[in-house]
């Protein structure tokens, strides 16, 4: 071999042998984790309670690159109270003003307002791990759910079993009378386990379970009393403190004494470490998870300490002050203060933690401190007040967290119909907002296979299928009050021989009612309900063990038991053919001696008018009421004159009475207009709501829209049906019903009365579907055809009348003419009639009055004579009233076998006017 081939071949085995080596080396090194985060979420959640905001820092920007303001309202300066709670992305944005916690879809970046639901007041509340956890300080009780900590696609946790009056997995030590400060605390591991512990000395642990088990059996235990308690979670080490003598036992230990002479505030929950982080306000200890004495790492402290938090091996912990300190600790090395640049002070300190990122978050203002870049970052006025400013500044959209000028995100829908009934489609099921603004729906066209209208109130379309269809659809469009987007819709036709039972859509929010023992709290619950064919829908049934429900127009009337307490309403739904499985509501009974106050809860409402043409609204007509066990009589009603934005371009006239409850609304320039209102309730917070107000040109439309109605029989019972409450004629002619036919024919009887209502009447005959009622209507010029979907149920084998308050007002010497039976019902919708001779009465057909005050007068020119006429009660008040008075008069409601219920109408008789006691100018009705 010559010299050159042996060097050739020298070199070729070298490289061949670095080559080895290098891939030896890439296969062996361990590289770097590689963290993927969606872009949408890629920061950590934090709090203002000075704008009553939360943001979200996107540590990458150097920004906040999202908010909104609590659901509901953008209260004033420096009245909130906020907080958040984050695992990746699962965020829970947390309103202690109200009481409530709503998940936040982090691909939109605002809370999800329908999905709240209301916590106990005071509840210490933590989430890591898959767990969310709950503990009322007040009861002793602990609630938990789980939740998917490894989704990164931001899918929203289910809170619905956090709410007060949700069942709880266990309960410790009930506040006792003189019990003052933290008398029980609860954490919540990096594993999803659950400790809590009391000052009596009563611990629980509930460990995640396995399968379909959320949860183990509750571990129950004992330790040493306390004068207080925190507690924490290291790993799987379990942390007692008592904050006040400033000890702290670790597992089954002997309780370790902090040096100092303040309070000490242990770590927040993390991962297992040798040391536990605990604060005073002078110093940052680290004491040993396996025994001996706390040491002092840190002893530049400046006031009231924020909890520590350890992260990567590394603890961070920061103290309120006008020259705040903050401390980096890592291990056995030097633990290094941070200055927080540019932010001077902080007054409210705590340490936000989400995906290994950690941001020092002043809750009373909302300052921020990147610890790991050393930099505050705090752009809250860039974000706050372009949306903020969107807003009537006295009074705030629904949910104004995002106010930009996006169009709705419209998902193609389908829907089942049965050939020839007309269908209500909720179209705005597959649309979605993210700044939460009032959607309508603004036109249909391209229409295939059947005839469609828009509802009256915008929010849903009737679509009557062909009955040689094979399919149907259309175009519809999605107006936000500016941008606009369109969707379509496909119409698959549904034989009778298929059928499902109706079901509960999956995205309804589960509030917690809440009403005082004894009182009285309505429930609408059909509008969460879906029928895969389209059929119309009833409540079936509803059941509670202590207390009386009636199921009415859709909804769950409760009257509540004297006893408070949580209380679950079971309730069915059915289709006229199948029902649906249980279902249920969860009640807060409160005590009658309890001064916790609930608001209202309002709803948006749409309105259709011409231009120059005015309209009375009601608004407070889908309001929720409040709690208020210190009224005596609370209802809702309006709370001031509304807001709406005034413009010489487009100006608008409202007319507010607040002894109604109504407003009248006029404007002579087409376009979209918003109100604002406050509805009150009792003494409770009113709560804001919004009105949006479509002004259409003149004489688009002469045709009556007839929208279909249900009624529910109930054996052979007859019921009265109001066909015209939700028709409605474009100029705002007077609707008259003209006929009615029942399908089949034999099935049903039914009558026209007084051009409004319909009375039918089951024959006995058995159908196959349920029975239809077509109904002819008219303004004296058009003609239009509606429909009334007929549920045949079983009589009820008690049949109950239920009577509800009226009120009225009359001056001395005159008379009032009161429908008194408008609202009251019967369990089986019979209709209802007044007693004519009532017992105790002075004479037949009168009533008796009583004067609450002095129930000793009897006479008619004390206090007034009170007559039945029809289905009212004339009331003629006395001639000599010098001062307003209050009567009361009791009526009897009856039904046609003979079941009956006392109600009462209650009378303010006022006196003339005078210098002193005015005379308001009437109003138009």
């Amino acid at each position: 071999m010559n010299t050159k081939a042996a060097r050739l071949i020298a070199a070729f085995v070298v490289a061949c042998s670095a080559l080895t080596l290098l891939v030896g080396l890439i296969v062996r090194a361990p590289g770097f984790t590689v963290r993927s985060v969606p872009l949408y979420d890629a920061g950590v959640w934090v709090t203002n309670d000075h704008e009553g905001f939360y943001g979200r820092l996107n540590r990458a920007a150097g920004a906040l690159d999202a908010g909104f303001f609590p659901p509901g309202s953008a209260r004033k300066l420096d009245e909130s109270i906020l907080d958040v709670l984050q695992d990746a992305g699962t965020v829970v944005a947390v309103d202690r003003n109200t009481s409530t916690i709503y998940p936040v879809d982090v691909r939109t970046g605002v809370a999800l307002a329908d999905q709240g639901v209301v916590i106990a007041d005071g509840a210490v509340l933590d989430l890591r791990g898959g767990t969310m956890a709950a503990l009322d300080p007040e009861t002793g009780k602990v609630w938990a759910i789980r939740y998917r900590s490894d989704v990164t696609a931001g899918v929203p946790i289910q809170l619905r079993d956090l709410a007060a009056a949700a069942k709880p997995l266990a309960t410790l030590t009930q506040r006792g009378r003189g019990m003052k400060g933290t008398i029980s605390d609860l954490a919540v591991s990096e594993t999803g386990a659950v400790f809590a512990a009391d000052v009596a000395g009563q611990t629980v642990r509930i460990e995640p379970g396995t399968g379909s088990n959320a949860f183990g059996e509750p571990q129950l235990g004992r330790t040493a009393t306390r004068q207080a308690v925190s507690v924490t979670l290291v790993g799987p080490h379990t942390v007692i403190a008592d904050p006040v003598a400033r000890t702290v036992q670790i597992g089954e230990r002997e309780p370790e004494l902090v040096p100092g002479e303040d309070d000490v505030v242990l770590q927040q929950p993390g991962p297992e470490d040798p040391d536990l982080l605990v604060s005073t306000s002078r110093a940052l200890f680290r004491l040993p998870i396996a025994g001996g004495a706390a040491r002092s790492v840190f002893g530049a402290g400046t006031g009231a300490p924020a909890r520590p938090v350890v992260v990567n091996g590394c603890g961070f912990a920061a103290w309120a002050g006008q020259r705040a300190a903050t401390a980096r600790s890592c291990g056995a090395g030097a633990t290094t203060d941070q200055v927080v640049e540019r932010t001077g002070s902080l007054r409210r300190p705590v340490l936000r933690v989400n995906r290994g990122q950690v941001v020092i978050n002043d809750l009373a203002d909302g300052k921020l401190f990147d610890v790991e870049e050393r930099k505050a970052t705090d752009n809250w006025v860039g974000l706050v007040r372009p949306k903020r400013a969107a807003t009537d500044y006295q009074g705030t959209s629904k949910d104004p967290g995002d106010t930009t000028n996006r169009k709705p995100t419209v998902e193609r829908a389908e829907f089942g119909a049965r050939a020839g009934r007309m269908t209500v489609l909720p179209v705005l099921d597959h649309v979605s907002d993210p700044a939460g603004r009032v959607l309508a729906v603004t036109e249909v066209s391209g229409v295939k296979g059947g005839t469609a209208a828009i509802a009256p109130d915008l929010q849903t379309v009737r679509f009557t299928l062909n009955k040689e269809a094979k399919s149907g659809s259309f175009t519809f469009t999605v107006n936000a009050g500016g941008p606009s987007a369109t969707g379509r819709v496909t119409v698959r036709p549904k034989s009778n021989k298929t059928n499902t039972a109706p079901t509960r859509r999956k995205s309804a929010s589960a509030p917690l009612w809440t009403v005082p023992a004894g009182g009285v709290l309505t429930i609408p619950v059909l509008g969460s309900w879906r029928d895969a064919e389209g059929d119309a829908m009833v409540v079936e049934s509803a059941a509670a063990p202590s207390a009386s429900v009636q199921a009415r127009e859709g909804a769950l009337e409760v009257t509540a038991p004297a006893v408070p307490g949580p209380l679950e309403i079971t309730y069915r739904v059915t289709d006229g053919r199948k029902r649906s499985s249980a279902e249920r509501v969860r009640i807060e009974v409160q005590d009658p001696q309890a001064t916790t106050r609930r608001p209202a809860t309002t709803r948006p409402d749409v309105v259709v008018t011409e231009a120059g043409r005015a309209v009375q609204i009601n608004p407070l007509a889908n309001d929720l009421p409040g709690s208020d066990p210190t009224s005596a009589a609370p209802h809702l009603a309006l709370d001031g004159d509304p807001t709406f934005t005034r413009s010489p371009k487009k100006p608008l006239t409202v007319v507010t009475d607040l002894e109604e409850g109504t407003l009248r609304v006029m404007a002579k320039v087409p376009g979209t207009y918003t109100i604002r209102y406050q509805a009150a309730y009792g003494t409770a917070k009113p709560a804001e709501g919004e009105i949006r107000v479509e002004v259409q040109e003149a004489g688009r439309g002469r045709t009556p829209l007839a929208m279909p109605d249900t009624a529910t029989i109930r054996g052979l019972s007859p019921v009265l049906v109001d066909v015209l409450g939700n028709d409605r004629d474009p100029a705002g002619a007077l609707l008259t019903v003209q006929s009615a036919v029942a399908t089949p024919a034999d099935s049903l009887s039914v009558a026209v009365v007084g051009g409004r209502w319909l009375r039918i009447t089951p024959t006995g005959v058995e159908t196959g579907a349920p029975p239809l009622v077509t109904y002819t209507v008219t303004n004296g010029k058009e003609v239009a055809t509606g429909q009334v979907d007929v549920a045949v149920l079983p009589a009820v084998e008690e049949d109950l009348v239920t009577v509800r308050a009226d009120t009225a007002s009359v001056r001395t010497g005159d008379s009032v003419l009161v429908p008194v039976l408008d609202n009251d019902s019967a369990l089986s919708g019979s209709a209802l009639t007044l007693l004519a001779t009532v017992p105790d009465a002075p004479a037949a057909g009168r009533l008796r009055v009583t004067d609450p005050l002095d129930p000793k007068l009897t006479e008619q020119d004390e206090i007034g004579a009170a007559y039945v006429s029809g289905q009212s009660v004339r009331y003629l008040a006395p001639s000599k009233v010098t001062a307003a008075r209050t009567v009361n008069v009791e009526y009897v409601a009856l039904t046609e076998t003979g079941e009956s219920a006392s109600g009462r109408l209650t009378v303010t008789v006022n006196p003339l006017p005078t210098g002193s006691a005015g005379n308001g100018a009437p109003t138009p009705a």
